[in-house]
């Protein structure tokens, strides 16, 4: 094992840790954070993939099946299990992401590594990752943020949706 490759200290592996617990013990809480790390870090990841250390078809065939497998889940979870973010569930979010933050980084620190990319920015050509260490994670925080609240607003629509089936049949 590989300590500066091999622990699953990114967004998408703990996403896809909560998102198999989800699947046996429901949660609300973890759901949220599943739900924002999950869907807004698994787009990006496969919209702009890092595969500086992908030396097989597996490991890319792994490395989408793990970010796909983080969206169906979110979204299964929504539409049959009936799961929703509640409000404030983004500030919930923001707050535990930048707890999280914190030991992650000195992991990083301590034994060499990039997890999370706290120490230098992704290899990769994304739009959404600019500026150099450290401002480059005040702004990709700023556009997790962003692209957060346009994940929720399918979750206003749900609850509201929920609201008026709920006073149609009372």
């Amino acid at each position: 094992m590989n300590l500066v490759l091999d622990l699953p200290l990114h967004f998408c592996h703990i996403s896809l840790i909560f998102a198999i617990y989800l699947l046996i013990k429901p949660n609300a809480y973890l759901y949220e954070i599943t739900y924002f790390w999950g869907l807004v870090g698994a787009f990006q990841a496969m919209l702009a993939p890092d595969m500086t250390d992908f030396d097989n078809y597996l490991t890319v065939f792994l490395f989408n099946a793990h970010h796909a497998m983080i969206i169906l889940v979110c979204i299964w979870l929504a539409v049959i299990d009936g799961y929703r973010c509640r409000k404030g569930a983004i500030k919930r979010m923001m707050i535990l992401t930048n707890i999280v933050i914190w030991p992650v980084w000195l992991i990083d620190w301590l034994v060499g590594a990039n997890y999370m990319y706290l120490m230098e920015r992704p290899p990769t050509e994304s739009p959404l990752v600019f500026g150099e260490w450290p401002w480059y994670i005040i702004n990709i925080e700023l556009v997790g943020l962003l692209l957060s609240v346009f994940m929720y607003l399918p979750m206003i629509y749900l609850r509201r949706m929920a609201l008026q089936s709920e006073s149609r049949t009372a």
